[in-house]
């Protein structure tokens, strides 16, 4: 499957457990997909009306894996987002001093939970907060403009960069602006956000 992240909101509480508690972070880098777009969504509905009940529970778990608002899958797209985001290839976790574009994706701290690709990194709630802002400051064209240059960094980035498909152009625009409301969101709610790459 390959080096896939995933990004889960915890109230203050679970953040401070899964930190010190390696199972517990263990249980929360289980693999999320990446969000779906509404009409796939609708789709899937229909599917699982009609599927075999052999089909049904795997239909079912990704439809309730699509709809879970505090938890993000990234995939293998990560590396290109935080690119996107940071216009960094490194894949090195964005500690403290680091620009905090950097730190959306890769940082800031390290959990004691070793997934085999790394340990799991996390954010407190203000360092959340912060990247929010951060985030929300970064101009749709600066990303757009990155995204039609990643082919001169494709060597550096996991995971590959954008083929030119219009489609597959938009879909990464749209799980960006899903990352953005995942960051705005946790910061209104005061959460943590747990990040794992397995």
């Amino acid at each position: 499957m390959g080096m896939t992240m995933s990004m889960r909101r915890l109230v203050p509480g679970e953040l401070l457990s899964a930190i010190g508690d390696p199972e517990y972070g263990g249980r929360l880098s289980t693999y999320v997909p990446m969000p779906m777009p509404p009409a796939i969504v609708e789709k899937m509905r229909e599917k699982l009306a009609a599927a075999p009940p052999e089909r049904r529970a795997a239909i079912e778990k990704r439809l309730q894996d699509a709809g879970d608002p505090r938890a993000l899958g990234l995939d293998k797209a990560w590396h290109l987002i935080h690119f996107l985001l940071s216009g960094a290839t490194s894949m090195d976790v964005a500690g403290p001093g680091s620009a905090p574009a950097a730190q959306i994706i890769l940082g800031i701290h390290k959990t004691a939970y070793e997934s085999g690709y790394g340990p799991a990194l996390y954010l407190f709630a203000d360092e959340v907060q912060r990247c929010a802002t951060v985030f929300s400051s970064i101009p749709d064209q600066s990303i757009q403009d990155r995204l039609i240059n990643s082919k001169n960094v494709e060597r550096e980035i996991y995971g590959g960069v954008w083929s030119g498909n219009e489609k597959e152009g938009e879909m990464l625009l749209g799980v960006i602006s899903r990352v953005r409301t995942f960051f705005t969101e946790a910061a209104d709610a005061g959460d943590g956000i747990f990040k794992a790459i397995t």
